[in-house]
């Protein structure tokens, strides 16, 4: 009888893992094509992007936010824990389908263009992309990546701010969380954006997504919008895409549940 149960329950737990492990291989209910990686899509025509609570928004009038619903329900539970440490963790910005991207870096290129009309293309763009992606190479375009409480650097050196940018870097992680875009320099990248204390990935899907980029996405790919014709030259994909974080990097070996 003793044997008969210890088979039952050595039986169960294996199955428990075996369905776990089907789950999480399986979240991302969509095929991954370039249109999904590159932005080219309208974002009500991926079934797995949903709707943010406006609860759990920056409630700009007019402006939806969307994730891919694996990463809003991961961050749903990361706001009612953070709730518990008098932390409120809202969203900025979510997902971004390069038309979206595109408003917001022709806006830019404009401006600085405008500003000083000798500037190169390729000094405007690598001016942006001290913060922001050129479309088609933005992790937004993705659904699961965010920006929390505020885009401005000076907000979390002091005061809230910092206390809630302490708070991610110790707990966003146990919801699957990382922040790819950490300090330059620090041995974690050396190349790309600047530290963007605010943006952060949900890594069970993008580091699949980004791992699909570094496999099919070429310069070839990168165009449509002012200054593209310097995408290669820039190295938007080595020194950008690809240059994150390195704990992100290497999240599928030092996170093996979330």
């Amino acid at each position: 009888m003793m044997q008969k149960q210890l088979v039952f329950f050595v039986l169960l737990a294996f199955l428990i893992q075996i369905s776990f492990a089907f789950t999480q291989n399986n979240s991302t209910q969509e095929p991954i094509k370039k249109d999904w990686v590159l932005g080219m899509y309208e974002p009500q025509d991926f079934s797995a992007f949903k709707n943010v609570p406006q609860n759990l928004t920056y409630q700009e009038p007019g402006k939806l936010y969307m994730l891919h619903q694996d990463a809003l329900h991961a961050f749903e539970r990361m706001h009612i824990e953070a709730k518990k440490d008098n932390i409120t963790l809202i969203l900025i910005s979510a997902l971004r389908n390069f038309s979206y991207q595109k408003r917001i870096w022709q806006t830019k290129f404009q401006q600085l263009k405008n500003g000083d009309p000798l500037k190169t293309d390729e000094q405007i763009a690598l001016e942006i992309m001290k913060y922001s992606a050129m479309p088609t190479t933005s992790r937004h375009h993705w659904g699961t990546d965010m920006d929390i409480n505020s885009v401005e650097p000076e907000y979390f050196e002091s005061g809230q701010g910092l206390i809630e940018y302490n708070w991610l870097k110790k707990n966003a992680k146990r919801f699957g969380f990382c922040q790819p875009y950490s300090p330059k320099n620090d041995g974690s990248r050396d190349r790309g954006y600047n530290l963007e204390q605010w943006h952060w990935s949900y890594m069970p899907i993008s580091q699949q997504l980004l791992q699909y980029y570094k496999d099919n996405i070429s310069y070839d790919d990168i165009q449509g919008f002012s200054g593209s014709q310097d995408a290669s030259k820039i190295r938007s994909i080595q020194d950008y895409v690809l240059s994150i974080n390195k704990e992100c990097l290497n999240w599928k070996q030092s996170h093996e549940s979330y």
